[in-house]
């Protein structure tokens, strides 16, 4: 429950992104220790604290589902490469605007780095 004064404040902010259209050739040349290493550079350099990661393959339809623990809150990949989708989701519990700011950029170098470009990208951003 919300102390009197966060009522209004929309301070936290979640960051929910569908990708369609996705190939998935591009990780077939990635690691996964050098995605661990990329994806968290990527968080670090954008002013988040990385606590803990978990990487899950699913071999049967070769997909996976990764989640870092931020001291922030949380970000997630879920991909459905039958399906050429995959959804992320970034939540930020962090008074600053600047957030917003690093919690898009961050996005967009994730994806960047682990998918093709030709893909379709619909971002919505929720104030908690």
């Amino acid at each position: 429950m919300r102390n009197d004064w966060q009522v209004g404040l929309n301070v936290w902010k979640h960051f929910i992104v569908d990708l369609n259209n996705v190939v998935f050739d591009k990780l077939t040349n990635l690691n996964e220790s050098d995605i661990i290493m990329k994806l968290e550079n990527i968080l670090k350099k954008n002013w988040f604290n990385v606590l803990w990661n978990k990487f899950h393959f699913f071999w049967w339809i070769e997909s996976f589902t990764w989640i870092y623990l931020l001291s922030e809150s949380h970000f997630s990949i879920h991909t459905w490469p039958e399906l050429w989708y995959v959804s992320i989701d970034l939540f930020c519990c962090n008074f600053s605007d600047d957030y917003e700011n690093n919690m898009d950029i961050s996005i967009n170098e994730v994806i960047e780095f682990l998918f093709n470009k030709d893909i379709s990208i619909s971002k919505k951003i929720i104030n908690r």
